[in-house]
C-alpha cells in the first residue's frame, strides 16, 4: 500500500480539451455534495448533525459522521470544492482553489490501486473514507479530463453545481431554460432602460 498526496499538482492535469464523456456516478456524488447547499430558496442539507448523517447515509459515499466536529469537516470539504467549480466556470484563481483541498489531502489516507489502469482508492473508515473518496474522484476526473466540466452556475441567484454537457465545454448556466433565460431577460431590461 502506498499513501499518496496527488493534489499538489492536480490543477495542471486535464487542461486539454476532451470529447464529452457522460458524468460518472462517482462524479455525480461530488456534485450532490456541493449541491447540499442551495441558495434559492436557502437550504443546507448538512445544516445539522442529524441532517448530515441522513444525507451521507443516502449519498452512496462510504463513511459516517460521528460528531458535530465531523459534520463541520464535511461542510468544510464542500466549501473547499465550491471554488474549484467556480474556477472551472472561469471565475476565481484555479491555483488558489486547488490549494483549498490541501488540508484534506494532507491528512487523508489514499492508496494506489495497481492494475492496467491504476486508480486512487480511499483507505480508512468513517468520515476519512468519505473525504478520501471525494478526493480520489476529483483526481480521477482531472486525469480523465472531465473535471473541468463541473461548474457553478453563473446566475448569481442560483450558484447550483452542474455538469457542463455542451459539446465544447462552454456552458455557463445549470439550465438554459431557467437561469440562461433569466440572465438574458435581465440584460434585455438593462439595455432597454432609458439613459439619463
Amino acid at each position: 500500500m502506498y499513501l499518496v498526496n496527488p493534489f499538489c499538482w492536480c490543477y495542471t492535469v486535464g487542461d486539454m480539451p476532451t470529447p464529452l464523456t457522460p458524468i460518472s456516478p462517482e462524479l455525480r456524488r461530488v456534485l450532490e455534495l456541493v449541491n447540499t447547499l442551495d441558495f434559492d430558496p436557502p437550504a443546507d442539507r448538512l445544516g445539522t448533525l442529524s441532517e448530515a448523517r441522513a444525507w451521507l447515509a443516502q449519498s452512496g459515499l462510504p463513511g459516517a459522521i460521528a460528531s458535530e466536529s465531523e459534520r463541520e469537516r464535511l461542510v468544510a470539504l464542500r466549501q473547499a470544492v465550491r471554488p474549484l467549480l467556480e474556477a472551472n466556470a472561469g471565475h476565481g484563481d484555479p491555483v488558489q482553489a486547488w490549494a483549498g483541498l490541501e488540508p484534506f489531502a494532507a491528512s487523508t489516507p489514499l492508496y494506489v490501486r495497481p492494475g492496467v489502469d491504476p486508480s486512487l482508492s480511499p483507505a480508512g473508515s468513517g468520515l476519512p473514507a468519505t473525504i478520501a473518496t471525494v478526493l480520489a474522484t476529483v483526481y480521477d476526473a482531472a486525469r480523465a479530463g472531465t473535471w473541468k466540466r463541473l461548474k457553478l452556475c453563473r446566475e448569481s441567484t442560483c450558484a447550483w453545481a452542474f455538469y457542463d454537457e455542451s459539446k465544447n465545454g462552454s456552458g455557463t448556466w445549470c439550465s438554459m431554460r431557467v437561469c440562461g433565460n433569466r440572465n438574458k431577460a435581465r440584460r434585455r431590461r438593462e439595455r432597454s432602460r432609458p439613459t439619463s
